[in-house]
């Protein structure tokens, strides 16, 4: 494999911008040998650009998981609260003023690093 980098121009992005729209996707599955779980994905879009997202999952363990002390199931939280806790999580992100959110800084760190490094690697 090789991996090489032309020149890249300088980005400055310090301007979050203000929220302009809060889009979500919520989800619930259930696969035959699997557990019943729910979950919601928010994304806050902002004029200048930038994307913040916060998701969540919630299900019960699957069968194999559960130990002795675990016999009965435990009750799922309602999915309104499960909306609230997210929407408080993604209201906090947007509180930190940050260009991109906590969950994918992470990945943007790799990616920069891996444009900035050549890489020989010859399986």
């Amino acid at each position: 494999m090789f991996l090489s980098c032309a020149a890249l121009q300088a980005v400055t992005w310090i301007d979050e911008g203000m929220v302009k729209r809060i889009r979500g996707v919520t989800f619930s599955a259930r696969v035959s040998t699997h557990s019943p779980g729910y979950g919601i994905s928010l994304v806050a879009e902002t004029t200048s650009g930038c994307f913040v997202s916060a998701d969540t999952a919630v299900s019960y363990a699957r069968e194999d998981d559960v130990t002795e002390i675990d016999d009965e199931k435990k009750e799922l939280l309602p999915p309104a609260d499960t909306g609230e806790q997210i929407a408080s999580v993604l209201l906090q992100e947007i509180e930190q003023g940050v260009v991109v959110d906590s969950r994918h800084q992470v990945c943007v760190v790799s990616a920069l690093y891996y444009l900035f490094v050549s890489v020989d690697w010859i399986p």
